[in-house]
């Protein structure tokens, strides 16, 4: 049973020595409450833990056929549930973030203990722990993409016409009677 207080998370990496030192190492220095979950035994009842902070991804061990059964499995888990990925590489590229939409924090395979201790209590606190470069080129590519309300079609609309666009958007059906 966790303290009150301890923040709750999983840890989806391979069951050796390795992620269960680590995952030792990251309760000892934060106040962070973890179980590890191999991905071959990724499963809903799993990722369920009572309030669950973060889902923690060691990202090596994450072939696209485990990336793909947690993402399913990941509507399951609460919105609030943030996600951060540990071992990425040194060249993760932002595209590859937008796989995962609950992302908070990514860790590179080079960091020391320390930082992620850093981070992790960052993470927390409500912040993101991410690099400058990766970040960049995350607003960039949003920058860079057309948004529909300044789209010149999309100004020619009536308001009613916007209003049924982003009503369709939502998700709004019609019934016909």
């Amino acid at each position: 049973m966790a303290s009150p207080g301890v923040h709750q998370a999983i840890l989806i990496a391979e069951n050796n020595l390795q992620s269960t030192l680590l995952k030792e190492s990251i309760e000892q220095k934060v106040n962070l409450d973890i179980k590890l979950v191999s991905p071959e035994r990724l499963s809903t009842k799993s990722l369920q833990a009572p309030n669950l902070d973060l889902v923690i991804i060691d990202y090596p061990t994450m072939s696209k056929q485990y990336t793909e059964k947690y993402q399913e499995l990941r509507d399951d888990i609460e919105s609030d549930v943030h996600e951060v990925l540990l071992n990425t590489p040194s060249d993760f590229p932002h595209s590859e973030m937008l796989k995962w939409q609950y992302l908070v924090g990514i860790f590179y395979a080079s960091d020391t203990l320390d930082k992620l201790v850093t981070g992790f209590n960052c993470i927390l606190q409500g912040e993101m722990w991410m690099s400058r470069k990766l970040i960049y080129q995350y607003i960039s590519f949003y920058r860079e993409r057309q948004c529909a309300k300044t789209s010149p079609y999309y100004l020619k609309l009536t308001k009613r016409e916007q209003q049924i666009i982003k009503l369709l958007g939502d998700g709004v059906k019609w019934s016909s009677k």
